[in-house]
């Protein structure tokens, strides 16, 4: 009802559950909040890196209220402007390593466009929204676009009644200039944008790789179920930090993966600990 946005920080979280489904890369999260009025709403969400595409990731929300009726509104983007400062003793280093470049868009889709600071490589990211009502493509869903140096955002509300669910998608594409034969990344990420179509349809092509995947990589173990899923832990870790998608890219193994703050991207792994991993498997 236009009052202040939802912070995960200052509301009351009254359940919340997450699960990492190993078997095809899906990050479930559901949670039941109450706000400042007494606002009780369920969300949950699912979020993917899709193996079937490198280029490729999707996020969705299902919101729910569970005691009242009202006007939710979502806001959405990408942000251009992060700075790495999420580790205490690296935060007198640099920290900012991309520069604006471009952004814009229209109704439920939009884009950001950066730079590295140093090599000058180019980032494109670009996304859209998918909106639905009670699993019904919701196709009258207004969008607004805020835009400012770096950062992109899409808005879009919708009157929801009690125990009624309403679920936007985000799908995102993104290209570099670093890759091969890619000379406009803008370019390559909206047209491979243009042929998604949901948020399952990306899982499901996913899916699928992940399971010829883990024909190749599985261990499995009788009597112990604890190691049993320790053990495919680290399988999954091993297979998201150098996946087959690597396998052009003049790239090391970092301990912390190729997402992390962590040792700031240095990597020291002995190669000779989990190369019989990589070349058995």
């Amino acid at each position: 009802n236009d009052g202040n946005w939802v912070n995960i920080n200052e509301i009351e979280i009254l359940y919340i559950n997450r699960t990492l489904n190993f078997k095809n890369g899906l990050l479930t999260r559901k949670m039941i909040i109450k706000d400042n009025s007494g606002n009780k709403t369920e969300l949950f969400s699912k979020r993917i890196a899709s193996m079937e595409n490198p280029h490729l990731a999707a996020i969705q929300y299902s919101i729910k209220p569970l005691n009242y009726s009202g006007k939710i509104t979502i806001k959405t983007g990408i942000n251009g402007n992060l700075i790495n400062d999420g580790i205490d003793r690296y935060k007198q280093l640099n920290q900012k390593h991309l520069k604006s470049f471009a952004e814009g868009g229209e109704k439920n889709n939009a884009f950001v466009v950066v730079k590295t600071t140093q090599s000058d490589i180019e980032i494109a990211e670009t996304y859209k929204i998918n909106s639905f009502l009670n699993g019904n493509p919701h196709n009258e869903a207004e969008y607004e676009n805020i835009f400012s140096d770096g950062e992109a955002y899409t808005l879009t509300s919708n009157e929801i009644e009690k125990n009624a669910f309403y679920k936007v998608e985000k799908i995102v594409s993104i290209f570099t200039s670093r890759e091969k034969g890619i000379k406009a990344p803008l370019q390559e990420a909206e047209m491979l944008l243009e042929k998604q179509t949901s948020f399952d349809k990306i899982l499901k092509a996913s899916e699928k790789n992940w399971a010829e995947l883990w024909e190749e990589i599985d261990i499995k173990l009788e009597g112990d179920r604890l190691a049993q899923k320790l053990l495919r832990l680290h399988l999954y870790h091993l297979m998201i930090t150098i996946s087959p998608h690597n396998k052009n890219i003049d790239a090391g193994i970092p301990a912390r993966g190729l997402h992390g703050e962590g040792y700031r991207g240095h990597i020291f792994w002995g190669e000779l600990f989990i190369l019989p991993f990589y070349n058995i498997h």
